[in-house]
């Protein structure tokens, strides 16, 4: 294998460049073996040379790595021992769990993740669960697996690593060593707190995308089996990552932000990171629980040596001054604002020139590079364009875009409270002037709740069962005044928790210490529990409204859950052969009628955060949520539960279901297919915000009737449906899941309906089946 690189003595040459955001000196010499500094947070020099564990150069013994069987050790000349790695799960060095050093909390600026490697293996001999798609993928370090070790807890983290393609429906799949290999990175964050705006859960450069090469991609990619320095360096403030390959930057990936919101980009946010700190591979279960996974991919094949974590940029991201490509934060107007640029590689002061103008109200500090001020008027992608010059007479231009937003609401909706519960619902604005005074213009509160009119908050408890609504109005400073309509519920005791009692068939409440597998409460049998339909983790997640950890899943269905099946890579006859359905997921132990009943939580307007559509270029609108059942994508099965807005009159969702028979499907059982069952007035009806609801389909053999519920209310009722009486006769062996229609069997991967239609988007808590009609 060959690298094609410039000259060392360039390459140094070029890292002596001085720069105002990236150390130079001898701790930020990547020929030599890294030296602790005051910007290190995890060092480790593999100089043991024997025995099964790697102590931190830092001391610290939090830090020290351990492998589950024999350690291999190598030797390099200049550098001494060296961490050796031959494909097998067993040779990996694993650290702690939740180490804020390894999760990079610590890093607040900025990183830089670096390690010395040798890669020696021939390539093309991973998958990752994709037939015949060998490639090559051999992992540096990190605290994310791809989800295929994570028994139960959180995962989040991060993954830096050699690779030569990505999954088989890329272009360059099946890609050994012939081709060469490139550094890539993923970071994931927590996605609870950017849910329901469009937020991302990670932020991946993966090395087969094609932009932000500096030359010919090509051209970087590592052929032999040298030894060879590789760094990822990330910036948050202008959310950029950047690749080295022995010293020569070669690639710079920007991370899009959007304007209306914070989640886009890297955002080390999540409370913990089950999966422990681990050198050269990818942790996994045994192949057994997990057959789709090899247990040896992307594992390394070859040394590593020298990897060292630092808080900062240890390397020059230009050679002569150049405008940080960061993000203008919005505006608000009439609100004090104050930004200030900032340049890479810099020689002495630089000062500022504005190009054109300003929003009123705002001006440029020539000195300091400093946008300030008070905009008076709304603007929307104001262009602003500022050029820097330093002392030697090096400039550079950037042009971005700065928007003026007046003061508004941020709370959409209040969250549903229930009888004889504590209440707490605090209302946010933005871009107003304090001190603000808050005050509720129409409707009343219910018995037991205040209003804080200093800190726009109601709190109290639900007492009575009421739906009241409230106009509550703001005031800020400046004489801004702004009023929004809300809807408080308070709904009744019974629908709040799902107990256990003689008419209960089945029931999830999610809860335990397992994210990967939940137990059906009623029974308890575990042919009735519920596991991962693909690899992920653990997504459960706090929300107001519902006391507990419940699931959540971007509707990509990669969170989605089955029942416990016979595991993927079967063909489907001898997968049904093998798998037996319930009849008390079937509803057939229903004898008199049944109650399916779910609290549920849509994620929003758009499906997985805003995803495009590769066909529109627009983001997908979540329009159809599976909730639960087992009439499946592929038209087994019986039942299905669903939210939905299509052929909404209003644009909001509402409940629906699905039942097969052996002769007959009754599809599209919901208000807006069949309004003729509507009860109330259609305008009000369905879920227009992202809180927790309660949704119930009933049915009774007696009437043949049809019943759903929103929130403890008739909503729609309808008998005899397409003119044929409901017989529970179909026989078949489909598994039981929610948030995604199976189209095969699964079992921690196959079957999963990967970014297809129907997914939920949101969150699902407690569902319940009984054998009566619970409510009238």
């Amino acid at each position: 294998m060959q690298l094609k690189v410039m000259p060392i003595a360039f390459a140094i040459a070029v890292l002596l460049v001085t720069s105002s955001f990236a150390l130079t000196g001898e701790g930020s010499d990547w020929s030599k073996p890294f030296v602790m500094d005051e910007f290190t947070e995890v060092l480790y020099h593999f100089d043991e040379g024997r025995g099964n564990k790697a102590s931190s150069a830092c001391g610290d013994p939090e830090l020290v790595l351990r492998t589950r069987g024999k350690a291999l050790w190598g030797e390099r000349e200049g550098f001494e021992a060296t961490a050796k790695f031959d494909r097998n799960p067993s040779r990996l060095f694993i650290g702690d769990a939740n180490n804020d050093k390894t999760m990079l909390r610590n890093c607040t600026e900025a990183w830089t993740i670096e390690a010395w490697t040798r890669y020696t293996g021939p390539g093309g001999k991973d998958s990752g669960g994709f037939p015949n798609s060998g490639f090559t993928s051999g992992v540096i370090c990190g605290t994310d697996e791809e989800g295929f070790w994570l028994p139960h807890g959180y995962r989040s983290g991060w993954s830096f690593r050699w690779m030569t393609g990505y999954w088989p429906h890329k272009a360059d799949y099946r890609l050994g060593m012939d081709k060469g290999v490139l550094p890539g990175a993923r970071f994931m964050g927590n996605a609870r707190l950017r849910d329901p705006r469009h937020g991302v859960m990670e932020t991946g450069c993966w090395n087969n995308a094609v932009d932000g090469w500096h030359g010919d991609k090509n051209s970087f990619r590592v052929y032999d089996s040298d030894w060879h320095h590789v760094a990822w360096q990330f910036r948050y403030r202008d959310q950029t990552h950047f690749f080295y390959i022995d010293g020569r930057l070669a690639r710079t990936v920007r991370v899009p932000i959007s304007k209306d919101s914070k989640s886009m980009g890297v955002i080390n946010d999540a409370p913990r990171c089950d999966i422990p700190f681990h050198v050269g591979g990818w942790l996994a279960t045994d192949p057994g629980d997990t057959p789709h996974v090899h247990p040896r991919y992307g594992n390394f094949e070859g040394e590593i040596d020298e990897l060292r974590i630092s808080r900062v940029l240890r390397y020059p991201v230009a050679e002569k001054v150049r405008i940080i490509r960061d993000y203008l934060p919005v505006a608000g107007q009439n609100i004090p604002y104050s930004h200030q640029f900032g340049t890479d590689a810099a020689k002495g002061d630089v000062s500022w020139k504005l190009e054109g103008d300003l929003p009123t109200g705002m001006k440029l500090d020539a000195a300091t590079g400093t946008l300030s001020g008070a905009p008076t008027e709304v603007a929307s992608d104001f262009p602003i364009k500022v050029t820097a010059t330093d002392a030697s007479g090096a400039s550079d231009t950037y042009t971005l875009k700065l928007s003026v937003e007046p003061g508004q609401f941020v709370t959409e909706s209040l969250p549903t409270g229930t009888e004889w519960e504590n209440y707490y619902a605090p209302i946010e604005v933005k871009h107003l002037a304090g001190p603000l005074t808050w005050s509720i213009t129409a409707g009343e509160l219910p018995p037991a709740l205040s209003f804080d009119s200093d800190k726009g908050l109601i709190q109290g408890w639900g007492v009575d069962v009421s739906e009241t609504p409230l106009t509550i109005s703001v005031r800020d400073a400046n004489g801004v005044e702004l009023s929004q309509e809300f809807t408080l519920r308070i709904l009744p005791d019974k629908l709040r928790v799902f107990r256990r009692d003689e008419h209960a068939v089945a029931l999830y409440d999610w809860q335990g210490p397992s994210g990967r597998y939940f137990e059906e409460r009623v029974t308890l049998d575990p042919a009735l529990a519920l596991t991962y339909a693909n690899m992920g983790g653990d997504l459960r997640y706090s929300y107001p409204g519902r006391d507990g950890p419940y699931p959540q899943e971007t509707g990509h269905a990669e969170h989605a859950y089955a029942q416990v099946g016979p595991g993927r890579g079967l063909k489907l006859e001898k997968a049904a052969a093998a798998f037996k359905s319930s009849p008390r997921l079937d509803l057939k132990t229903c004898k008199e009628g049944w109650t399916v009943e779910a609290w549920i939580r849509s994620g929003g307007e758009f499906i997985c955060f805003g995803q495009k559509d590769h066909r529109t270029g627009k983001p997908k609108p979540f329009e159809h949520g599976w909730v639960c059942g087992n009439y499946a994508a592929n038209k087994r099965g019986t039942w299905a539960l669903y939210i939905t807005n299509r052929e909404s009159p209003n644009g909001k969702m509402v409940p629906g279901a699905t039942f097969q028979s052996k002769d007959h499907t009754w599809e599209n059982l919901d208000p807006w297919h069949r309004p003729e069952g509507i009860v109330g007035d259609e305008s009000d009806l369905g879920i227009g915000d992202t809180e927790w609801h309660h949704i119930a389909w009933q049915y009774d053999y007696a009437t043949d009737t049809h019943e759903l519920f929103l929130d403890g209310k008739l909503i729609w009722k309808l008998t005899n449906p397409d003119g044929r009486k409901l017989v529970n006769n179909l026989q078949h062996n489909w598994q039981f899941s929610v948030f995604c229609p199976l189209w095969k069997y699964t079992k921690y991967g196959g079957g999963f309906s990967y970014l297809g239609p129907n997914n939920f988007f949101g969150q699902i808590g407690d569902i319940r089946i009984s054998d009566i009609r619970r409510y009238e």
